[in-house]
């Protein structure tokens, strides 16, 4: 004899930035290194609504309002005495990379009226890039986790991991508009599903940035939220140039391939270790939430 159990689980990552450290749009010019405000400018122009503690994920997934998504219906059978998983079955799998929505007007009252680049007009969504090692995968842990969790295979449900970058439309904006020094990185989520005696627990984890959000039976249970940046540190002698190494969010934008040469192939099918060992690619954030159900 045996038990089957219809769980849900999935992943919203999307950028939050709830502070700006550009104060006036002439930041973009008058500062150096100029890009830096720029990007900072685009950022927060196109950050995303919270998504909701409960979530309908594919009727969410037509609003666009997200960098990556991730969701699995799970159907999962056990030993009638609950001791071992017997079989997964992956039911409606979403793996998703994204959008970069268009540049909001309403950050100041100058932009409602007027924006200096046409780019900021624009009332396009535009597709993020998935990376080919992305993959919901039942029974077994996704081989570029960084998930130091070990689990017996009579207690693996399922994991999942999405490798993702924004598309080449917002790429060639940063590199060729902005003149940003790098391509845009690879970002990543992931999360793993385990069962023991009966109940289930999911581990989420994700790249530093953006923020990702995580739902077990459609409710969220952890956000891991991305680093900020309310001000520009200058010094006296030199007041209009950024000290960069005093930001939180600027590592990562460094992190992208140099853009003196295209955007780096996608490789992140043949990585063999952790995602963070993937040329260009973000760090992780360090945290690692779970919880059961």
């Amino acid at each position: 004899m045996s038990q089957t159990v219809q769980i849900k689980v999935g992943s919203v990552s999307w950028i939050h930035q709830q502070v700006t450290p550009v104060t006036l749009l002439t930041d973009g010019k008058l500062l150096d290194p100029n890009w830096v405000p720029q990007t900072y400018i685009g950022l927060y122009a196109t950050r995303n609504p919270a998504p909701p503690a409960s979530l309908d994920f594919p009727a969410y997934r037509t609003s666009k309002q997200f960098r990556a998504m991730t969701y699995a219906e799970l159907e999962v059978e056990t030993s009638d005495d609950k001791s071992k998983v017997l079989s997964v079955t992956v039911k409606e799998p979403i793996l998703d990379p994204g959008w970069t929505p268009p540049f909001n007007r309403k950050i100041t009252i100058l932009t409602r009226f007027y924006v200096p680049e046409p780019s900021m007009s624009d009332t396009a969504f535009y597709a993020g890039e998935m990376g080919l090692g992305s993959s919901i995968l039942p029974r077994i842990q996704h081989r570029n986790t960084t998930l130091s969790t070990k689990v017996p295979q009579d207690n693996l449900v399922a994991s999942a991991l999405i490798f993702f970058r924004a598309g080449k439309h917002t790429d060639d904006v940063g590199v060729d508009v902005v003149k940003c020094p790098y391509h845009v990185p690879w970002v990543w989520c992931e999360w793993l599903v385990t069962h023991n005696a009966g109940k289930f627990t999911m581990y989420g984890t994700g790249s530093i940035f953006p923020t990702h959000t995580f739902y077990a039976q459609g409710a969220s249970f952890a956000q891991q939220d991305e680093p900020t940046d309310s001000h520009f540190t200058k010094s006296w002698r030199h007041p209009l140039t950024i000290d960069t190494s005093a930001l939180r969010v600027y590592p990562v934008l460094a992190t992208g391939a140099p853009a003196s040469g295209p955007q780096v192939a996608d490789g992140t099918n043949g990585a063999t270790g952790p995602a963070t060992s993937v040329p260009y690619t973000a760090r992780g954030s360090g945290y690692n939430s779970e919880t059961s159900f």
